[in-house]
């Protein structure tokens, strides 16, 4: 299989593309041939090619905006859900390393830093047993915990691991496309119709929501 197809399989997929998660199918993507190549592959399944608002991570939309629509209201409570997710665990992390920025693309995450810290202060073990608890996640040690965590974020895509054996990850783009739903789609929820002709205007690639 060509690298033109194989992204265009993952992105069909809902898999967000970033320089972490796959760089050889990001390099293809950034030149106008692999775009070109790329575009007329996701054309037979009636999708377009799309950028995170920060252009970190591309994935695919349906290419009809009425389509589009349609699939915004179908899939509105997964897309917050994903979103309150990323957005409980930034909290968690702006909590844990107080003089940090929120959590996105190209950040490096290590768990045994993370656990060092959690462990000198009870409110954050606090915090953390709440936080993994909303995520239905069951542990009896705060290592656990924060092992399991942020294993779970990089099961769903939202991490890639770096050394397994450390625990290191680095932020993919996927996180950041959950910033530009809760920005731009998690407020307007009620407003779908005026949510989705806002995200369509300019050059209908970059900043979209829909997966």
């Amino acid at each position: 299989m060509d690298l033109a197809t194989r992204t265009a399989r993952k992105l069909a997929s809902q898999h967000v593309i970033c320089r972490n998660s796959d760089g050889a199918a990001f390099n293809l993507l950034g030149t106008p041939d692999g775009v070109e190549a790329v575009e007329a592959k996701l054309g037979e399944f009636d999708l377009r090619l799309c950028m995170t608002s920060l252009q970190t991570g591309y994935f695919a939309a349906e290419a009809s905006p009425e389509e589009a629509a349609r699939h915004l209201r179908a899939s509105s409570e997964a897309l917050a859900r994903e979103a309150r997710r990323i957005e409980d665990v930034a909290d968690f992390l702006l909590d844990v390393f107080t003089d940090g920025e929120r959590i996105q693309s190209d950040q490096i995450i290590e768990v045994s830093r993370v656990l060092d810290i959690v462990n000198g202060s009870n409110a954050l073990v606090e915090k953390l047993e709440v936080l993994t608890a909303g995520l239905n996640m069951t542990s009896n040690t705060t290592q656990k915990r924060v092992s399991r965590l942020f294993a779970k974020l990089q099961q769903d895509g939202f991490l890639v691991t770096l050394d397994a054996q450390k625990e290191t990850y680095v932020v993919s783009a996927r996180v950041d496309r959950a910033w530009d739903i809760i920005e731009h789609f998690a407020s307007s929820i009620p407003s779908v119709a005026t949510a989705v002709a806002a995200a369509s205007e300019g050059d209908g690639r970059q900043g979209d929501l829909f997966a």
